[in-house]
């Protein structure tokens, strides 16, 4: 594979990893399950 495109893909997966730790910042820092199910739902 040409460097560019290893370096592309590289670069997509680590904003990807960015995104998804992002998107499950909300409800992540529950301990209490039955507090995030009354919030959030099942």
């Amino acid at each position: 594979m040409p460097d560019k495109i290893i370096q592309e893909r590289t670069a997509g997966a680590i904003m990807g990893s960015f995104f998804g730790d992002a998107l499950a910042l909300g409800p992540h820092w529950y301990y209490d399950l039955a507090e995030l199910r009354c919030d959030y739902g099942e």
